[in-house]
């Protein structure tokens, strides 16, 4: 009975994969508002830089909510759902704001 106890525990447990995708998601929004129409004039990569830069704090403060729902959160796992993480979110805003640049030059040439 221990053994099945563990092994249903250890499934149970959710993926650093899978942290990751909850934290992106729960901060892509505010990530979004806080970037919203800064970014048009940046390169490709001053835009990353900057998006990262201003989802940290937000990430952060989300990672630590996280951390105290899941016990099994160590300081070293916590640094890698956060890098994670951070990269899927800044991908996501910044296709997000492509997409919709793109959007708004198609309507203006129609």
């Amino acid at each position: 009975m221990l053994f099945g106890d563990l092994v249903a525990r250890i499934r149970s447990v959710p993926s650093v994969q899978e942290l990751a995708r909850q934290l992106a998601q729960r901060t892509y929004a505010p990530v979004r508002d806080c970037v919203e129409g800064r970014t048009g004039a940046m390169s490709r990569a001053e835009a990353r830089g900057y998006v990262l830069a201003k989802a940290g704090p937000i990430l952060r403060t989300e990672l630590a909510a996280l951390a105290g729902r899941t016990p099994h959160l160590t300081a070293t796992l916590q640094q890698t759902v956060f890098q994670h993480a951070s990269g899927r979110v800044v991908q996501s805003v910044l296709a997000d704001i492509h997409r919709e640049q793109v959007r708004r030059e198609l309507r203006r040439a129609a």
